[in-house]
């Protein structure tokens, strides 16, 4: 098959903004923190309780982003992707019909969160990577910007509909979104890798293709488990986990304690969303040019001050600074995900090395709106809570901080014992 027609990744590229701007990321978990109030004046719940939803939804995601990475591996993007926006979207509308049972409401984030796991970065990661590779960490950025997107926009609209029609239309509009714009975007324009186009990554010159050659070149995952950096990175996305998840679930109803509006406070999370598009964006920039554990260990000392200063009761302008300094780094941690694991691990089992990491980061995640939770069920705020997550974050510095350099490259095939990722130029 010969390379046809212009450069089809950035359209690729495009879909999976789309598709991540309107994914699990955003409609699971960024706007779970909009109905935490909403639902304890209906049902009378409180926020730890609540909150164990959360818990419930990352101890999900421990068990099923690893079983997405290996149909991925085997059955290929657009057969896991397709079917899991379908059924997500079913999931988050069957919220709407919350009647008070909070076992019930587990139950149905649960299932949210099973059927959503295809919509993760996980699945569109593996198509991001192969389409670039000069120009891997822009493309990473460019696509998990989407997800800063959807942070930006969706809580300020999901806000707007809790107040005018309530919280169940809420989660209907959520649905929505998923059903009738990612569905028919991804299933029009993604396409898992160039040579399916008889194209190369990075729209290099043309030449001749097999569609059934191997091009991944990496550990398989047997390998992978032998790496230093692979439990390096294990350890340092858990511990992100915690801050991340805990901050997204609980940012609205920690800006209304201080006093701020629930409109200025879903703007707030708006602000947050900003944020991760600017900190996905120029993030990926970074690790074009430099060694990726430099830039994730500058990165991570933006929200160290951030916590530190709303542990400290930060309010008003400087509670909006704060929010400025987290964001950065939340809207960076999946472009180091995947940026790292193809770079130290490689591409020939990265749907599985990628889930085992996006579990390993969903352990944190699961602690980190449990703690914040019960912390204010139990004290009245979130300041004890926004200390240890400070203090996770600080931790995280250690693990990534001993990356060492990339693998040297070698040009192998598809022999378990042969294959090593590509070196990394910078």
């Amino acid at each position: 098959m010969s390379n046809t027609g212009p450069f089809r990744g950035w359209w690729v590229l495009s879909s999976a903004t789309v598709g991540l701007a309107l994914g699990y990321s955003n409609i699971g978990v960024v706007s779970f923190g909009l109905f935490v109030i909403p639902l304890a004046d209906a049902f009378g719940w409180g926020r730890g309780d609540i909150s164990v939803a959360m818990l419930l939804m990352n101890a999900t995601v421990v068990v099923m982003a690893p079983l997405a990475g290996v149909l991925i591996d085997r059955l290929g993007v657009r057969r896991v992707l397709l079917p899991s926006i379908v059924l997500f979207a079913l999931a988050v509308a069957a919220l709407a019909r919350l009647d008070g049972n909070i076992l019930v409401f587990y139950l149905t984030y649960v299932l949210l969160t099973a059927f959503g796991i295809g919509t993760t970065p996980t699945t569109y990661m593996r198509t991001v990577v192969a389409w670039f590779n000069r120009k891997r960490g822009l493309a990473i950025g460019i696509a998990m910007a989407g997800v800063g997107l959807g942070a930006t926009l969706i809580p300020p609209a999901v806000q707007f509909v809790i107040m005018h029609f309530g919280w169940r239309w809420a989660y209907l509009a959520l649905a929505g979104l998923a059903l009738f714009i990612s569905l028919p975007l991804v299933a029009a324009l993604l396409v898992e890798k160039p040579e399916d186009l008889g194209q190369l990554p990075d729209g290099r010159a043309p030449e001749i293709i097999r569609k059934d050659s191997r091009t991944w070149v990496g550990y398989s995952f047997s390998l992978c488990l032998r790496q230093r950096s692979f439990w390096l990175m294990s350890i340092g996305f858990s511990l992100l986990g915690m801050f991340t998840s805990g901050i997204l679930a609980h940012l609205v109803p920690l800006l209304q304690d201080r006093n701020v509006s629930p409109e200025l406070a879903a703007l707030g999370a708006s602000l947050l969303g900003i944020t991760l598009i600017a900190g996905r964006i120029v993030c990926g920039l970074l690790l074009d040019r430099f060694p990726a554990r430099l830039i994730v260990v500058g990165f991570l000392l933006g929200p160290v001050v951030g916590l530190a200063m709303l542990a400290g009761g930060a309010s008003s302008g400087w509670a909006f600074l704060s929010v400025l300094l987290v964001g950065l780094a939340i809207g960076a941690e999946m472009d180091f995900m995947t940026y790292l694991v193809s770079r130290y691990l490689g591409l020939l089992a990265f749907g599985r090395t990628y889930g085992f990491m996006y579990s390993a980061f969903a352990v944190g995640a699961g602690f980190g709106p449990v703690l914040m939770g019960y912390a204010h069920q139990y004290s009245g705020n979130y300041g004890i809570a926004l200390w240890g997550l400070c203090a996770a974050t600080a931790l995280a510095l250690v693990p990534f901080s001993c990356l060492g350099p990339y693998p040297a490259q070698s040009i192998a095939g598809p022999s378990e014992n042969a294959a090593v990722p590509e070196q990394e130029t910078a």
